[in-house]
């Protein structure tokens, strides 16, 4: 019995002495995230949180295709389906990020192809005169040159 309480005991320091190493990595993570949250534009890196309010303002007030368009726009690169509707969830647009809202995402962005364009597997905002964003930025680019 007292070899099995020792055997334990050596565990239990094992498993504390695993948790402070990996809380350690914890606080280096979180304090390396919070420089790049400073210096790095918002949605070029995955995992960085935005803070959706006040990033893209009220998208609880819009319609579903505005709120993406608003994204779209501010973003200035093409998102998933999911990544928008995960945006719209915390901004409190959607109630949950669920099966069914997904759908409705992907509805509001087929249903609106003046606005939106799949490229590859994310959507892109169309602009009104028919262009993908971006591209007019290339092609004066090249025309200066």
């Amino acid at each position: 019995m007292a070899s099995r309480q020792k055997q334990l005991l050596a565990e239990i320091n094992k498993a504390r002495a695993d948790i402070e190493e990996k809380s350690a990595e914890v606080a280096r993570i979180q304090s390396a995230m919070e420089v790049l949250r400073e210096y790095v534009p918002m949605g070029v890196l995955p995992g960085i949180d935005e803070n959706i309010a006040a990033v893209y303002g009220n998208l609880k007030g819009m319609t579903i295709p505005d709120g993406i368009a608003k994204i779209l726009r501010l973003r200035r690169e093409p998102a998933t389906a999911r990544e928008l509707l995960d945006i719209l969830a915390q901004a409190g647009k959607i109630r949950e990020a669920n099966q069914n809202a997904h759908i409705s995402v992907l509805g509001a962005l087929k249903r609106n192809p003046h606005r939106f364009r799949r490229v590859g597997g994310a959507w892109t905002l169309i602009e009104s005169n028919g262009h993908l964003p971006g591209l007019e930025d290339a092609e004066l680019a090249r025309a200066k040159r």
